[in-house]
């Protein structure tokens, strides 16, 4: 997601708004930033490049964690659910079962 806190609540409520007088979910994965790890030399020639290409705009590194954003999706309406890999391989036989990965799925229904 390369959105900041503010845009990625537009984002939630705008599309929250998409699921009135119907059902449905909004599925997506999203690894908060404060998780993950830093850019190595690869990801900051990366944003050393965006930045000369945007006008010196950078990637989002926004410091929430996955409970400020779960609170964002509540606020917008949404039941939320985390699936990470691990918990989820059995049930969905999934390969590689003894790599761990660096996904978080999250499905947020309309409340």
């Amino acid at each position: 997601m390369y959105l900041d806190g503010p845009a990625q609540r537009a984002l939630w409520a705008r599309l929250r708004r998409l699921f009135e007088g119907r059902g449905g979910a909004l599925v997506f994965d999203l690894v908060p930033v404060i998780e993950q790890p830093k850019p190595g030399v690869a990801g900051r020639g990366l944003g050393w490049l965006m930045s000369r290409f945007t006008g010196g705009a950078s990637f989002v590194r926004d410091a929430r964690d996955r409970t400020a954003i779960t609170q964002d999706l509540m606020a917008a309406g949404f039941t939320v659910e985390l699936l990470e890999p691990k918990d989820v391989v059995d049930r969905w036989s999934l390969p590689f079962r003894d790599v761990r990965t660096q996904q978080l799925l999250w499905v947020a229904r309309p409340t």
